[in-house]
């Protein structure tokens, strides 16, 4: 026994205190410590170091037994019935043991469940995934005491890991990675939580950038399907156990139900968001007659456009047969990018009921080629247009900064203006030679219009989708009595073959390098105006329209990128989308993307029937330009809608103006560019185009330097809510910000300012404002603390978090409290 006290003696682990503290108990010291004080033969407990914790010394002279818990020795009883006292004691302290065991798991269950409580008051909080997934993330490595959290999220769309949130060391260098087969896709595929504590030895790689040696793993997951995982890991090698599993486990339950609840959400508000007035919502699909009767409404539109591939044959100097054929192949290539648009998936189209049609932007460069090289100079310049298209469509998300509202407003607008040169003429009877306006072509224009409007506000059932339909063929009956209708024409039309399809002819190909800019600028002003149209389709089929979709606008140009390849590659005219066409479905209340699939099969039929593309250009022309008329007026009102959609300061006023006077300047005097420059002429080549380009380039050149961030000083007086009012307006004006998101910043501010004033008693505070289109953050800050300091729990605490907490519910903001005189708004905006 001696032996054994020595080689206690002589080791260097820690003391155990488990006798010290039995016997400070006090039923031990009132009924044990005497008997050991009191007994003869002397009794004694000692301690491993021989220290005496009870009892006489001289019992140290007798003999001894260990006094155990297991196999572990924690010290020793001296003197008489020796053993008998160890056993006791090791009872005694195998007890102790437990309650003590039982005492920390529930502090641990107590500190968990008090962790689990504050993250899900924080979640609630939290605006969007990403914030949620932060927060997490900050969660898991301070409760682990890891050096790195990451949350990942597989996309559906592209089957990548999205890294969402990192905190502690970066996990991995890239945003997105691939699904290899690694650890983390076997959490996946199996939905279990792992721990891996020896992440090099282990066969399956961690793809991580970091050098962590142990992980666990929780897999996040909603009704049996897992969507993420969320990593913690350590650099040193550590030994994680179930307990940090469930725990981990417990944060991405958390996570997992705080995210799948917001895409619920946003899923439902998609769902809700069609506006009353739609009849067929973009993904509504209408029975097939009624697809059909719709789509020949729009059929009767796009014939207009396909003059222009007429006159590039004319120019080029070809023959009827040759404008036959240019005019079936750019009918292709609208059925193609028809087709593209309505079945996008934003790759390749927007996925908007969106049609095209031969476009009147490409003719003054296309005619230019055509003079220069005939029709093989056009086909290589228009798929050189095309590429071109292909080209921009990958840099619209990166600058979306360069089609704000106001710019695809203006653009949507001049297409309406630009409209009504066109139709007013044929309103009124004029055009084609004919110069003299007859009561009987006025009587018929101004009944095909009033028929129009009246039956597209009529209250009965759904006439409206038939409005432009019923109100031609009353037109046509109308032109047909008061005998409107050429016979000449007509029998000209019976001379066309009934069913035919030929190719375009053309010696070769060819190119010209001063070519280049009239096409790059004819094809800039078409992608714009392209991206104007697409922007007010999407504010057309969705209530809650805050911000323009630049993965459908970039699918949108590719659309027409590939359509004007096509186009091109079969001897056709540039093509871009029809104003008209968008504004007839939003008028109509039909935007079902499913009509552009029946008007792609209609283009494909008018290429191989001559016959009927003929017939349908027989409209009168007091019936099409009341038609037109009331198309440009619903393209003019979403121009108007889309401009107004935005605050607009000074700056933003001359991108407005300026462009819609130039546009309309050129519509009012179309020689006034006659005798200018050959540069200067392409450039203005349309009122659309020059409107556009001058949009575009005021844009750029008046917000250039504009910061995104702005700081301001409050003093919290009686003119508080008036300076927070006028600070936040004037940059929401300048930052071109929606007003109803001004409207809900302005008060949240002013009354957290007067929260500060009554319950902290400040009288300054510092307002800073942040705005990238996505969200408008404002921070505001008591100068008087100006380090953060540790959250006190205390009645001020409270009070300040109550009414954080109902500002946020009140004007519908994020809201992050980083300190009791610092807290974080977030408008999404």
């Amino acid at each position: 026994m001696a032996d054994d006290l020595n080689t206690s003696l002589s080791g260097n682990g820690p003391r155990d205190r488990t006798l010290r503290r039995l016997l400070r108990k006090p039923e031990l010291e009132r009924y044990v410590l005497p008997l050991l004080e009191q007994a003869f033969p002397p009794r004694a407990v000692t301690d491993l170091e021989g220290e005496i914790l009870a009892g006489r010394a001289e019992a140290r002279d007798g003999q001894s037994a260990r006094i155990q818990v297991g196999d572990e020795v924690i010290g020793y009883a001296w003197g008489d019935r020796a053993g008998d006292i160890a056993r006791a004691f090791g009872a005694l302290a195998v007890q102790d043991r437990e309650i003590r065991a039982l005492g920390r798991e529930s502090l641990a269950k107590y500190r968990e469940i008090t962790m689990l409580y504050a993250l899900a008051e924080k979640i609630i909080g939290a605006p969007d995934p990403t914030r949620i997934a932060t927060i997490v993330c900050e969660q898991a490595l301070r409760f682990l005491h890891c050096d790195s959290a990451a949350l990942m999220l597989l996309s559906a769309e592209t089957g990548r890991l999205e890294i969402v949130a990192n905190q502690g060391a970066p996990f991995h260098s890239r945003a997105t990675r691939e699904l290899g087969s690694d650890v983390i896709a076997d959490v996946l595929t199996s939905g279990v939580g792992e721990i891996v504590n020896d992440v090099a030895a282990d066969s399956r790689t961690l793809a991580a950038d970091n050098h962590l040696s142990s992980v666990v793993l929780s897999a996040l997951r909603t009704n049996d399907k897992t969507f993420g995982v969320l990593v913690a890991g350590s650099e040193k090698e550590r030994h994680f156990n179930a307990s940090d599993l469930q725990v981990l486990n417990a944060i991405g339950a958390h996570a997992a139900a705080a995210i799948e609840v917001d895409r619920l959400n946003r899923d439902l508000a998609e769902t809700v968001r069609k506006p009353p007035d739609l009849i067929y919502g973009v993904n509504e699909v209408p029975p097939p007659g009624v697809c059909l009767l719709l789509a020949a409404q729009h059929a009767f539109l796009a014939i207009l456009s396909l003059a222009y591939p007429i006159l590039i044959v004319q120019e080029a100097g070809g023959d009827r047969a040759m404008a036959a054929a240019a005019v079936s192949m750019t009918l292709i290539a609208m059925a193609v990018g028809t087709v593209a648009q309505s079945m996008g998936s934003g790759i390749v189209g927007s996925g908007q009921f969106a049609p095209y049609v031969s476009s009147g932007i490409y003719i003054a460069p296309a005619l230019q080629a055509a003079r220069m090289g005939g029709i093989g100079m056009v086909m290589t310049m228009t798929m050189l247009s095309g590429l071109f298209s292909l080209l921009l469509s990958r840099f619209l998300r990166r600058y979306r900064w360069l089609f704000p509202p106001e710019v695809s407003g203006v653009v949507v607008m001049m297409v309406g203006l630009s409209i009504v040169p066109v139709a007013l003429p044929r309103f009124l009877g004029l055009g084609s030679g004919d110069e003299v306006t007859t009561a009987p072509e006025i009587v018929v224009g101004v009944f095909t219009l009033g028929m129009i409007v009246l039956l597209s506000i009529a209250p009965f059932g759904r006439i409206r989708l038939y409005s432009t339909a019923v109100g031609f063929v009353l037109g046509y009956a109308l032109a047909a009595f008061l005998g409107l209708f050429d016979a000449t024409i007509l029998s000209a039309v019976g001379d066309l073959p009934l069913v035919g399809l030929s190719l375009v002819s053309y010696e070769r190909l060819s190119f010209d390098v001063a070519l280049l800019l009239p096409f790059a600028v004819a094809t800039v002003a078409s992608n714009i105006s392209d991206a104007g149209l697409i922007i007010s389709s999407q504010k057309t089929n969705n209530a809650g329209w805050t911000r323009a979709d630049t993965r459908s606008l970039s699918g949108g140009i590719v659309a027409t990128g590939v359509s004007n390849v096509v186009s091109g590659a079969l001897g056709g005219a540039g093509t871009n989308l029809s104003g008209g066409n968008i504004s007839l479905a939003a008028a109509t209340g039909a935007t079902s993307r499913r009509i552009g699939l029946y008007l792609a099969g209609i283009f494909l039929f008018m290429a191989l029937v001559p016959k009927l593309t003929a017939l349908l250009a027989l409209v009168p022309s007091p019936v099409l330009g009341a038609g037109l008329l009331y198309l440009a007026s619903h393209l003019i009102s979403s121009g108007v809608s889309l401009i107004a959609s935005r605050m607009l300061d000074a700056r933003r006023n001359f991108v407005v103006g300026i462009p819609l006077l130039a546009g309309v300047g050129l519509i009012a005097y179309s020689d006034m560019l006659v005798d200018a420059p050959a540069w200067l002429g392409m450039l203005a080549s349309s009122p659309l185009a020059l409107a556009t380009l001058l949009a575009l380039g005021l844009n750029i050149l008046l917000n250039a330097g504009v910061a995104n961030h702005a700081t301001t000083r409050l003093t919290l007086d009686e003119n508080l809510s008036e300076h927070v009012t006028r600070f936040v307006s004037r940059q929401g004006a300048s930052w071109g910000a929606r007003g109803e998101v001004v409207r809900r910043a302005a008060p949240a501010i002013t009354e957290w300012c007067e929260e500060l004033h009554q319950t902290l008693g400040s009288d300054k505070a510092a307002l800073d404002l942040h705005f990238d289109d996505f969200r408008l953050t404002a921070t505001i800050r008591d100068p008087k603390d100006p380090e953060p300091r540790p959250r006190e729990i205390d009645t001020e605490q409270a009070a300040i978090d109550r009414t954080a907490r109902a500002i946020a519910r009140r004007y519908g903001c994020g809201v992050r409290l980083n300190t009791v005189r610092e807290i974080v708004f977030d408008f999404e905006h």
